[in-house]
């Protein structure tokens, strides 16, 4: 079980390595750098994958503390999940082949699941609204007819049934791909499955610029040179009591992430549910003077885009705490949106054929409200509203200082 060590060393040391800052050097991409600690620290770690693992286990739940556990992105929590199991059967590795392999597929398998339970990415919303976010620039215009006007023209427009077609083609191909790592589990033990998963590993991390992402199922696809055992998972199930509780977490929180996601509103990449790219992101916005919109730019801005029109009234004072205080431009931004926090998210959806887009404004004092735009006469309302609640800000911010 060589192979099974060395897959565990070079995750341990993959894990150590994002921690370090490193700065690419003429004619030295930061990449390769990268790449060349992680090797260094490979040949350490399998020295002592106690030891080694350990400290990239208290590392990455430093970094995970407090409110980070909230924005981190999934693979970070993902590779804590790894680390458990190598550091629990550390002196069994044909055991802890039989537990990574199948947690390794159910990641992928969930993350099929989540797309197909929101909707948004197999009907082809996620890939349209990414594209005309930024106009197909270079070679996406060769794969996807023309979308006009981009998102950030306009808040809404009719959708091109064409590039819509065609964006569910792309989206339909992609679900395909990510079943593939069940075919590699079953003809596990060779080359061939582990090819499989590598071709998945930077398909997949290229397409989404998921580079930290894509070095680890590139290690973990060496697993799969080891056939699976099914006997050997069971054995660490009732032998292992936390390797009984990491399986069952794996096995449910997923399907039940997607149901809470959806039913509170939370973003779906948030709280480690593989539920990434399962739903178009929302974008985090601020009210500024005359009741204009625009884009929310400070260091909170993934919580709020994660949590910002969550039903959960913990969310949303977390959010309010986390903005306090904070300068954008020199101005201080809580200043300019006074006590009634008049933040939100714009999030891009579908009425009949037009691309509409939801504004929710979340506030301390009530349930967020919510407005769909999909017509000229819905955005002028929405900038009504806004206006007054400028308005009305200011005039309580005037008598409080009185």
């Amino acid at each position: 079980m060589e192979i099974t060590e060395w897959v565990a060393a070079s995750l341990i040391a993959k894990t150590l390595s994002d921690n370090v800052p490193l700065r690419a050097r003429p004619g030295l991409p930061r990449e390769f750098l990268r790449i060349a600690l992680l090797v260094m620290l490979a040949f350490i770690a399998h020295e002592s994958l106690f030891v080694a693992g350990a400290i990239a286990f208290i590392g990455r739940l430093v970094f995970l503390a407090g409110k980070q556990i909230l924005t981190a992105i999934n693979h970070m929590f993902l590779e804590l999940i790894f680390l458990t199991v190598i550091l629990v059967l550390r002196d069994e590795p044909h055991l802890m082949a039989a537990v990574l392999q199948p947690l390794v597929v159910s990641v992928w398998l969930f993350s099929v699941w989540q797309k197909l339970f929101h909707g948004e990415f197999a009907d082809g919303t996620f890939f349209y609204c990414m594209f005309a976010a930024d106009n197909l620039k270079g070679l996406r215009k060769r794969f996807i007819p023309v979308i006009q006007p981009s998102r950030d023209e306009a808040l809404f427009h009719e959708m091109s049934s064409e590039a819509l077609k065609a964006c569910r083609r792309m989206a339909l191909a992609c679900l395909g791909i990510e079943l593939v790592p069940v075919a590699a589990l079953l003809v596990s033990g060779g080359i061939v499955a582990a090819l499989l998963m590598l071709v998945i590993a930077v398909c997949i991390g290229f397409m989404s610029n998921e580079l930290s992402f894509m070095r680890t199922n590139i290690i973990l696809s060496g697993l799969f040179l080891v056939p699976f055992q099914f006997a050997d998972l069971v054995t660490a199930v009732q032998e292992f009591p936390a390797i009984a509780g990491l399986v069952s977490w794996a096995a449910a929180w997923p399907v039940l992430h997607a149901i809470v996601t959806r039913h509170f509103g939370i973003s779906s990449w948030r709280l480690f549910g593989w539920g990434m790219y399962a739903t178009t992101l929302p974008r985090a916005i601020e009210v500024v003077p005359e009741g204009v919109i625009r884009n929310y730019v400070g260091s909170a801005r993934l919580l709020l885009e994660g949590y910002g029109e969550c039903r959960i009234s913990y969310f949303r004072r977390l959010i309010l705490g986390a903005v306090q205080g904070e300068t954008v431009q020199g101005e201080n931004t809580y200043r300019s949106i006074s006590k009634r926090i008049a933040f939100g998210t714009l999030k891009p959806l579908k009425s009949g054929n037009i691309l509409a887009t939801s504004v929710t404004l979340v506030e301390t004092e009530s349930e967020p409200t919510t407005f769909v735009v999909d017509s000229a006469e819905r955005k002028a309302e929405l900038d009504r509203y806004l206006k007054k609640l400028w308005t009305s800000s200011r005039k309580r911010a005037a008598a409080h200082t009185a």
